[in-house]
Parts: structure tokens; sequence; C-alpha cells
């Protein structure tokens, strides 16, 4: 995944989904519809974005 010719835009894209991760854990409406996505439990999904 990651391209030896842009690190950083890897590290970006690491920063972006981890960021998206925390607003999931603090908002239930987006962390119930992650949950429905992906077809799992929101207490399950929440362990899921805390890793």
């Amino acid at each position: 995944m990651s391209s030896p010719s842009n690190p950083s835009r890897d590290d970006n894209t690491v920063k972006l989904r981890r960021q998206e991760a925390a607003n999931a854990l603090q908002r239930y409406p987006v962390l119930a519809l992650h949950a429905v996505r992906n077809g799992e439990s929101p207490a399950m999904m929440r362990l899921k974005l805390m890793r």
C-alpha cells in the first residue's frame, strides 16, 4: 500500500482514517451508520474502530 514515491500521502491517508474513526466513536449516529453498513452491532463496531 505504501508507495516509495510519496510516503507522506500514505501518512495522510492513515491520519484521515484514524480521524474518521475517532469522529464515529464520538457521535452515535455515525457509529450506528458504520455498524449497519458493515452488518455488525454498534458495540462490535466500536471495538473495531478503537484498534
